[in-house]
């Protein structure tokens, strides 16, 4: 599914980009699919349309809801995308560049996919979260190259690297969140594209105060782990 990397923010925070989407559609496809798995139905979407009140969300809507009403030929339904829907803590009410919007959340989650949607899977925060709420599971998948420190991005949820394998069957949904062989959890403000990228903001004269309250966090790392076989972190195994 296209993320804010393939396609800049969106999300109803800055205009699409519309040579972005062009260019994401002829090299990939589609942006937006639907799988049928046994009694499962697995829809993709793009993340980056939401809130965007563009011509495009409202393709995207109708088409959701195509895929809702044939109802009998699917039990359950596992919904992947980019930004999280489930905002966890007080803290996360208002803020923005995380999640999607309220709007197209509430829709999503009460909308016409409500009778079948029991997971929703997404990526985007670099933190791990696994919660259920009102009989749909939320999965935040961790990122396999790095974590932000906590002076640079506010912690809501556990900030590891990692592997996931989610198995859907007969109604059931098992996740493995696996830290295979030699992954190791960098932090993002010792990596040098991330110094370049700092010093360049500086130099340029882009948000100077950001930067500098930054520069603390270059000089601590967090500490790498390794682990000495195959291992499994966390795995869940559980009926929706």
């Amino acid at each position: 599914m296209p993320g804010n990397h393939d396609l800049g923010d969106g999300s109803g925070e800055v205009p699409l980009d519309e040579q972005r989407l062009r260019a994401y559609g002829d090299i990939f496809g589609p942006d937006h699919w639907a799988i049928k798995a046994g009694d499962w139905k697995l829809l993709g979407i793009n993340a980056q349309l939401l809130g965007s009140d563009s011509a495009r969300e409202a393709a995207l809507w109708v088409w959701i809801s195509e895929q809702a009403r044939p109802a009998a030929d699917h039990a359950h339904t596992a919904l992947f995308l980019h930004r999280p829907i489930l905002r966890p803590g007080s803290g996360e009410g208002a803020r923005k560049g995380r999640y999607v919007s309220h709007a197209a959340a509430e829709r999503l989650l009460k909308g016409p996919l409500q009778p079948t949607l029991r997971l929703v899977a997404s990526g985007h925060t670099h933190q791990y979260n696994d919660t259920t709420v009102d009989g749909v599971r939320h999965l935040w998948m961790p990122s396999t190259a790095f974590v932000m420190p906590d002076d640079l991005q506010t912690r809501v949820c556990e900030k590891l690297v990692g592997v996931g394998m989610l198995d859907l069957s007969d109604g059931e949904a098992r996740f493995d969140l696996w830290y295979p062989d030699g992954m190791k959890r960098h932090d993002v403000s010792r990596l040098k594209f991330f110094r370049a990228m700092s010093g360049n903001a500086v130099n340029k004269g882009l948000d100077k105060g950001h930067v500098k309250k930054l520069r603390p966090a270059m000089a601590r790392s967090l500490t790498p782990t390794r682990s000495s076989r195959p291992s499994l972190v966390a795995a869940a195994d559980r009926a929706l």
